[in-house]
């Protein structure tokens, strides 16, 4: 069993630290039943707490909640649009996600305003910036109730209190917000 969740943590690790591997591996990835079964996440809060997680995420600390069992079914940009059946990867510049998030009736604000406004959706979108590089990463979506939620690689799926939460060497840090209106939906 310990072997078991080594192997594990490690696939998860590879998927939430190099998500362009994670994104090339999940397009002919098996799908899998999700559970939320307490097994599951506890064994899922215990790969949150584990040392290579914690340097990839420093600002994660224990605010956060396992919100969805680990599964390589869909990624967190499929989270961020509220698709759970197949994963979403438009590509690894802003223009890419301006064009995705569109289709969804999101628009790029010229502000990154992460503060709770009641009948707004809020997508924050990551990347690694490198001088004038910027490669995406990852995307986190606000909640009703003001906090945000995010897919980690084919990591568990996690609600965290503000995006900066998940900051750091795994994703970068939040570039863009998106926002629609929740009539939207």
């Amino acid at each position: 069993m310990r072997s078991l969740l080594r192997s594990f943590a490690v696939v998860a690790l590879l998927a939430v630290a190099f998500p362009a591997l994670s994104q090339a591996q999940n397009r002919q990835a098996t799908p899998i039943i999700r559970t939320n079964s307490s097994s599951t996440i506890s064994s899922n809060q215990n790969w949150l707490q584990s040392p290579e997680i914690q340097r990839g995420f420093p600002h994660l600390d224990r605010s956060y909640r396992v919100i969805a069992s680990s599964t390589p079914r869909y990624n967190c940009i499929s989270h961020s649009v509220g698709v759970t059946n197949h994963w979403i990867w438009p590509g690894d510049r802003v223009s890419n996600f301006d064009n995705l998030y569109s289709r969804y009736g999101y628009q790029r604000t010229s502000s990154m305003n992460f503060s709770h406004q009641p009948g707004v959706q809020k997508i924050a979108l990551f990347a690694k910036v490198n001088g004038n590089s910027v490669e995406c990463t990852h995307a986190s979506r606000q909640e009703p109730n003001g906090g945000w939620s995010s897919k980690l690689g084919r990591g568990p799926g996690i609600w965290h209190p503000t995006p900066h939460s998940v900051s750091g060497p795994a994703y970068g840090k939040p570039i863009a917000i998106y926002t629609r209106s929740s009539s939207s939906r």
